[in-house]
């Protein structure tokens, strides 16, 4: 029998000889998979369990959904410790929406896994999976919106790594570790197109041996390892309050091979900034060459360039309210890049810094050998010295 997509992604009807397809139950009870290889729609009533639904690139379309009315629950089965597999994976050969019901289980780092380059949408899900075992929940590959959920994960929640992926109007409930917002880990797809909308995020996070230049985004509110060029990552609209246990990151990104260009991410923290006295709120590194450039952090006057760790690879860094710092592997150390260098930042609006930690922030590890930062002075600019000449930093970077 062949179908046809007749009406938009999020609202799929299927056309047999003999008109609408009978949507199909998901036995209450399917054991280890329940595979689906055929467009259609697939619907949980009341409580189903098993360890996975699979779809299968045979089915062009599909839409996996709860019965409203009924409690729609999707009970995963545990792993026995098998940390990558997934209770929803796969992918149509077209598109694909998955909605409204709950998710329980037990599983690793991701609930859900949908791959190839078709139209997937996610929503309306709950999905509890926090077992402290590292149990993460969405990552919905290419081409993908994930909106209107409500996600309470004990690792990544919602992994926007692959070209074309997005997220709206989500609710994250943190639980000691992983991202509410993941934008990488290790090699992805090349590609532009990262973006979150409207994310409220409560909870904690637990530092656990994080550093601010180590591989290990996990712990952060917004995090992500770059292995693969990415560029155009936009976040707004992030709410955030979390818990005062919070001690992680609010973000960590690092280039570790691919560079990450163009990224824009705008909220409001709510509570006041806590972390670890030995990591830093924000943290940029780079690393194998790569470079972070042309980067925005806006969480108003809740960070300062104190709280900022960034390295020379990070180009053209602007916090929210008007300070930026900008190095490049080419820079020159001559009076003309100063001036230029002086009339970016004033331009920009906002003083470069408050107090001498905040020059420390901004020039440490960026300085020429024997060049120390002084203070920062009357009109907000970072002075450096090297014995008794005080000399504008931005005259010595590297």
């Amino acid at each position: 029998m062949r179908y046809k997509l007749l009406t938009s992604a999020s609202a799929i009807l299927f056309l047999g000889v003999g008109g609408v397809a009978k949507a199909v139950d998901i036995p209450k009870n399917f054991g280890n998979c329940y595979n689906i290889t055929q467009s259609g729609e697939y619907v949980i009533k009341g409580t189903v369990t098993g360890q996975c639904i699979q779809v299968h690139p045979s089915a062009a379309n599909v839409v996996i959904r709860g019965e409203p009315g009924t409690n729609p629950t999707f009970k995963g089965k545990g792993y026995s410790g098998q940390r990558s597999l997934s209770h929803i994976r796969g992918c149509s050969s077209d598109t694909l929406v998955i909605k409204d019901f709950t998710f329980m289980g037990k599983v690793g780092h991701n609930f859900m896994r949908l791959c190839a380059n078709n139209s997937k949408i996610v929503e309306n899900l709950t999905v509890i999976n926090n077992t402290k075992a590292g149990a993460g929940a969405i990552n919905p590959g290419a081409n993908s919106l994930v909106r209107n959920c409500d996600i309470r994960p004990h690792d990544d929640a919602i992994k926007i790594t692959e070209p074309n992926s997005k997220a709206e109007n989500n609710k994250v409930t943190m639980d000691g570790n992983g991202s509410a917002i993941q934008f990488g880990w290790g090699k992805r797809s090349d590609g532009p197109v990262h973006y979150a909308f409207n994310t409220t995020i409560r909870g904690y996070l637990i530092r656990n041996k994080q550093t601010n230049t180590g591989n290990n985004p996990g712990r952060a509110i917004m995090g992500g390892i770059f292995e693969n060029d990415v560029s155009d990552i936009r976040v707004t609209g992030l709410d955030i309050d979390m818990d005062p246990k919070h001690n992680g990151h609010y973000v960590k990104l690092k280039a570790n091979g691919g560079n990450a260009t163009d990224i824009f991410i705008q909220g409001v923290i709510k509570n006041p900034v806590k972390v670890h006295s030995s990591i830093k709120p924000i943290a940029l590194s780079t690393a194998k060459g790569a470079k972070i450039r042309n980067i925005t952090i806006d969480f108003g006057n809740k960070i300062k360039m104190s709280d900022v760790h960034k390295d020379a690879g990070v180009i053209n860094f602007k916090l929210g309210g008007g300070s930026t710092s900008s190095s490049s592997s080419s820079s020159s150390s001559s009076s003309s890049s100063s001036s230029s260098s002086s009339s970016s930042s004033s331009s920009s609006g906002g003083a470069e810094c408050n107090n001498t930690n905040d020059c420390k922030a901004i020039y440490n590890g960026n300085l020429k050998p024997k060049w120390k930062v002084a203070n920062c002075n009357k009109k907000g600019i970072c002075k450096c010295k090297k014995g008794k000449n005080k000399k504008n930093c931005s005259q010595v970077k590297k």
